[in-house]
């Protein structure tokens, strides 16, 4: 990611912790000016929120299934690209673009087209689903249902 948005006259900032400490080392070699490091933000917070909504697009790349703040990020109205997984799929459908390739170019291109979108459907409605009122009350449903 660092690499493929490397040169291109965008702002990357990347929040988070890291487990492995050469590659953190390795990632902030790699950035230039271009790249701010956060260690984190306060979770469900107005910071958040803000630089979500502000943000060209939300981007993970990992393998592993995206973490729940690509569902607060969703519902900011982010433009997302994500990871292909069961997951990903089962909770955003069509309404973010997906990952195909790590590779430096096709990763900005999908980054490229991704920001050049005017809107992305209607992912906020399909997430809201899964906010506390609602998914408390399918959840009571499902209950009732059971009994």
């Amino acid at each position: 990611l660092i690499k493929s948005i490397k040169n291109k006259n965008i702002k990357l900032v990347l929040v988070g912790g890291y487990r492995d400490k050469q590659y953190y080392k390795k990632c902030v070699g790699e950035g230039l000016d271009n790249t701010i490091f956060i260690e984190r933000l306060p979770a469900r917070s107005e910071i958040i929120r803000s630089a979500l909504s502000e943000s060209l697009a939300y981007i993970e790349c990992s393998e592993a299934p995206p973490s729940l703040s690509s569902i607060e990020a969703g519902l900011t109205g982010c433009k997302m690209i994500l990871p292909k997984t069961d997951w990903v799929v089962e909770h955003f459908g069509k309404n973010v673009n997906f990952i195909n390739s790590n590779n430096e170019e096709d990763l900005w291109d999908q980054i490229n087209n991704t920001i050049k979108l005017n809107s992305i459907n209607n992912l906020q409605e399909s997430l809201s689903k899964f906010c506390e009122n609602n998914s408390i009350k399918d959840l009571i449903k499902i209950i009732e249902e059971v009994k």
